[in-house]
């Protein structure tokens, strides 16, 4: 047992907890994008890997750090809007659905 390295067990359990952290993330993502729309939708993931890729493709390129995050910031909040207004506006054209109820619910088209 004196072979035992504390160091190699303290950062593998900090690592584990900074894993478990991004899951619970991710996971509350999806609960809040489903519980408000009605929809599973995967594609804050991708959204986040061209956040990475943008911030990476600066800091490789020497940008300083905090510009390439303030650029990275601005490019997805650009992307953001220009993704609502395109995609999210025509998915608000609504028809009327019926409940069992006879309450009139909007519905978006699939």
């Amino acid at each position: 047992m004196a072979d035992f390295d504390y160091q190699f067990l303290i950062e593998g359990t900090g690592c584990g907890l900074l894993s478990g952290v991004m899951y619970s993330l991710v996971a509350i993502g999806f609960v809040l994008v489903y519980k408000t729309s009605g929809v599973l939708n995967f594609a804050q993931g991708s959204m986040l890997l061209f956040a990475a890729l943008t911030f990476v493709s600066l800091i490789e390129r020497h940008v300083p750090f905090v510009l390439a995050l303030a650029v990275t910031f601005a490019a997805m909040v650009l992307l953001g809007i220009a993704i609502e207004r395109l995609c999210a506006a025509s998915a608000r054209q609504q028809v009327t659905c019926h409940s069992f109820h006879g309450n009139t619910w909007p519905c978006l088209r699939h």
